[in-house]
């Protein structure tokens, strides 16, 4: 029998073609879900580099953060936190920054978006007050002033506005006041004034009603560089970072008359922080190579003449936002069970990772479990964000990304 080539080629081009598609299908759909080659790893388009072989992804050695486990957590739930899981309770429904201790040291002071009214509730949630018969609703953010007193609102539309909840009065700010930060006292503010054009862009600090307003420090096309956290001290009133090398960036303090104290270097990059109650210490956030991208926090001075001095590595990746300072140099932190490598670059990696709770010793650096929240279910489910603690300590209230609600657990 003859043997049909035009026939076999046909057939041998079909198999090629299918081998082909077979090829593409692998690289382009499975390859990155068996594993990417040498520790690359690509995340919204970034490449990052290899990092430390023979380790947990975003875990850097001895860190607390474990690998994936989202199961429900082990043990009956406990009413009050022990090191394992522990009932959470709801308080109120809120948003971010809407919420803050009241001063009595128990009590929450909240804006609820569905009244657009301000209330103050007890820690049983049963008895709730309202602050002022004035609403405001469907607004954005809520900053509130250190002694509770005032507050600045914020709304989609630009129009903010500050309240001043003794005098039951409304002041009017400029629309181009960005990142309103009150003074220790609440009697100023700074803020970032952003015009449209580089040219009319400033660090700025005012009456808490917009008067009086000087310009600290032009801001020009780096405003995002520039970090507004008026210290409880009181004579700084925004940061300003700038690259060192790829693995450094140098933080320069900014005072309320334009001074610039002493500068500090931080071991990475992202830096974002908070200060402690008292402004002697700040708790701050980089991330680099060895960290898998992902934040790790320090501690360090946090007074003007010593700045950035006494630098000590918690090896706790998380947020400064995710944070609370107590008493006797207790740092209280919401730490991610496990995080993706790139989350320092990429913060939404967390947004929906839940969290366990840890007490951090600062003068001996000891790191205590003590609470996985969990729902009714047992299920470890709650993203936490902006914590407060009461002040004695035995009452831990949080904001859940997940619920956007302000939960509770029990302390003691």
């Amino acid at each position: 029998m003859a043997l049909n080539w035009k026939r076999l080629l046909l057939v041998l081009g079909f198999l090629l073609v299918t081998i082909g598609i077979g090829v593409t299908i692998y690289f382009v759909f499975f390859r990155n879900v068996l594993g990417p080659p040498s520790g690359i790893q690509n995340i919204n388009g970034v490449i990052f580099p290899p990092t430390n072989e023979n380790r947990n992804v975003g875990v850097e050695p001895g860190n607390i953060n474990a690998l994936p486990n989202i199961n429900a957590a082990v043990g009956e739930p406990r009413p009050v936190a022990d090191g394992g899981p522990t009932q959470v309770v709801p308080i109120v429904s809120t948003l971010p920054g809407g919420a803050t201790l009241a001063n009595n040291g128990r009590d929450l002071l909240y804006y609820d978006p569905r009244t657009g009214k301000f209330y103050q509730i007890s820690p049983d949630g049963r008895t709730r007050t309202e602050l002022t018969p004035d609403i405001y609703p469907a607004a954005e953010k809520v900053t509130w002033a250190p002694l509770r007193d005032k507050a600045a609102i914020e709304f989609p539309d630009g129009s903010k506005f500050v309240y001043d909840f003794r005098k039951q009065q409304q002041y009017t700010l400029a629309p181009e006041m960005e990142e309103i930060t009150f003074s220790p006292t609440g009697d100023k503010i700074s803020f970032k004034f952003i015009g449209d054009d580089p040219s009319d862009r400033f660090l700025v600090a005012s009456n808490f009603d917009g008067t009086a307003a000087t310009t600290i420090e032009p801001l020009a096309d780096k405003a995002d560089q520039f970090d507004v956290s008026w210290s409880p001290i009181g004579n700084i009133v925004a940061t300003f970072r700038e690259s060192v090398d790829a693995d450094r960036q140098r933080v320069i303090p900014i005072g309320l008359l334009g001074e610039n104290f002493q500068s500090f270097n931080v071991p990475g990059r992202g830096f974002q922080s908070t200060w402690s109650a008292d402004g002697g210490l700040i708790l701050f956030s980089v991330f680099r190579k060895d960290t898998g991208y992902n934040p790790n926090l320090y501690v360090a001075n946090g007074r003007s003449d010593s700045i950035g001095n006494n630098m000590i590595n918690l090896d706790i990746q998380t947020w400064p936002e995710k944070c609370t300072f107590g008493s006797a140099a207790a740092l209280y932190c919401a730490v991610p069970q496990y995080l993706e490598q790139g989350a320092g670059l990429f913060p939404n990696l967390a947004s929906s990772v839940p969290d366990d709770f840890y007490r951090i010793d600062l003068t001996t650096g000891q790191k205590s479990l003590i609470a996985r929240p969990v729902n009714r279910d047992g299920e470890s489910t709650y993203t936490a964000s902006q914590l407060i603690l009461s002040s004695d300590e035995t009452v831990l209230y949080f904001f859940d990304q997940r619920t956007s609600q302000v939960q509770k657990i029990q302390l003691k």
